[in-house]
C-alpha cells in the first residue's frame, strides 16, 4: 500500500524513520563497538533471527541464516531498511543492509567502525 502511495524516496525515508523509532523502544547499547554488536545480536536473537556475527576488516557483518521478515519482504528492500536503521541507531555507527532476496532470503548487515562511539 505504501509503495503505491509514496514515491521511492518518501518510502525509504519512512522505513528509516520506522527503524529509528523501533530502536527507541530498547535500552541503549553500551560499551565498545564489539560489545554493542553483541548486544544487537542478542536483540535479533530475541526477535527470532538466527544469525552469526563475523569480524571484518573495518567492522562487522551480521549474516542471517534466513530472513526474520521474509513474509513481509517479498523481494522488497524497503522492509530491510527498517532493520538497517534500527541497527544503525542502536549501534551509533553506519550500517548497510546487504540482504539476499529471492527464493531463500537471508538478512545481512555490514557494520562500519567509522565514527564508532565508545561509552
Amino acid at each position: 500500500v505504501l509503495q503505491e502511495r509514496l514515491r521511492q524516496d518518501e518510502l525509504d525515508a519512512m522505513m528509516h524513520t520506522v527503524g529509528r523509532r523501533l530502536a527507541a523502544e530498547w535500552p541503549r547499547l553500551r560499551g565498545d563497538l564489539r560489545q554493542r554488536v553483541d548486544g544487537a545480536s542478542a536483540l535479533l536473537e530475541e526477535l527470532g533471527a538466527l544469525h552469526e556475527v563475523e569480524r571484518l576488516d573495518g567492522g562487522f557483518v551480521i549474516r542471517g541464516h534466513g530472513c526474520l521478515l521474509a513474509e513481509a519482504v517479498h523481494g522488497r528492500r524497503d522492509v530491510c531498511r527498517v532493520l538497517e536503521s534500527l541497527l544503525a541507531e542502536l549501534l551509533e555507527v553506519p550500517v548497510r543492509e546487504c540482504c539476499q532476496l529471492g527464493a531463500h532470503p537471508r538478512c545481512c548487515f555490514e557494520i562500519s567502525e567509522e565514527n564508532s562511539t565508545h561509552r
